[in-house]
């Protein structure tokens, strides 16, 4: 849709950076005994885990025994010209294929959490969501991981030309836009 589409009753709305990378459910699961699996899965449902290098590391670190959290995985380029950049999917894609051409720094986004702790997160409102997120993930901003990881960046819209400024704004910083998203609506899972 476009800024258009959305109604001023519909406001306010939660606005973040649309990323131009691949999205990734991250799983983490630990049993009683300590031992963790993790998984990076696609839309499709592929397990990317073994494709991206250090992701495995990056998951364990996330502080939670058992998570699903959703997010893309981006990145950004060194640009000669024009100085840091963010990637193309097609460069983030290269970059897991061993194209070293155009060296990309891969980082995740998350956006979503909908599992922690064995509690089913996708019926609470994206705003309760969002805060346990952004909890959970503060610490991994301070570590060293392999795939850094952060929570996506956004703000609150309460009209139009919030909107639009948001939108001018991240295209500004070379991403492909903006998503807005209502902060009491729950998780649906298998759609878009």
């Amino acid at each position: 849709g476009t800024v258009d589409d959305i109604e001023e009753g519909e406001f306010p709305v939660w606005v973040e950076r649309k990323y131009d990378g691949i999205r990734l459910m991250l799983h983490k699961s630990t049993d009683a005994g300590g031992s963790v699996l993790s998984g990076a899965y696609t839309r499709n449902r592929g397990d990317w885990l073994e494709q991206i290098p250090g992701m495995d590391a990056s998951i364990r670190a996330i502080p939670a025994l058992n998570a699903i959290v959703d997010g893309e995985l981006f990145g950004t380029v060194l640009d000669i010209d024009a100085g840091a950049r963010p990637a193309s999917v097609y460069e983030v894609y290269g970059a897991l294929q061993g194209d070293v051409s155009s060296p990309v720094n891969l980082k995740f986004a998350a956006f979503d959490m909908i599992y922690f702790n064995g509690m089913d997160l996708t019926p609470q409102p994206l705003s309760q969501r969002r805060e346990m997120l952004s909890s959970l993930f503060a610490p991994l901003a301070q570590q060293s991981l392999p795939i850094p990881m952060s929570v996506s960046e956004g703000q609150l819209a309460n009209g139009k030309d919030d909107l639009n400024r948001l939108f001018h704004h991240f295209r500004a910083q070379g991403y492909e836009g903006i998503i807005a998203k209502d902060l009491q609506s729950p998780y649906h899972l298998a759609t878009r």
